[in-house]
């Protein structure tokens, strides 16, 4: 007889699909792994806006790159978790220890660099 997942690694689907839906957009996945290598979990948002300028596949301006955290991205990873964010001082906190982490890491590992919204892996 298999044994049943734990309750900590079982999905529901709705779990998955808001996971999946937040990793299938390239700007999103850089920032999730650009937050969780970081040694201090909490980073401005002008931070994480030029680790987008430098890695990122996207090709935005500063200003569009700022607007698309403060009104997309950040917003989404916040209502599922993922992230707190405090809009007065402009920081961004990475919870550690999600779920979403092992898509991430599998994503990661199985895409190329160039193809995923990740930075080099040599970087």
């Amino acid at each position: 007889m298999k044994a049943s997942p734990s309750p900590s690694t079982e999905w529901n689907d709705e779990q998955l699909d808001s996971s999946l839906r937040i990793l299938a957009n390239p700007i999103r996945r850089h920032l999730l792994w650009q937050l969780s290598q970081e040694n201090d979990t909490v980073a401005t948002i002008d931070e994480l806006r030029d680790g987008l300028l430098v890695d990122s596949r996207e090709k935005l301006t500063g200003d569009e790159a700022r607007i698309a955290l403060l009104h997309v991205h950040l917003p989404m990873l916040s209502d599922a978790g993922i992230v707190d964010v405090d809009w007065d001082r402009e920081t961004v906190r990475y919870r550690s220890g999600h779920r979403i982490e092992s898509l991430l890491r599998t994503i990661r590992a199985t895409t190329r660099h160039e193809d995923s919204g990740f930075p080099d892996r040599n970087g």
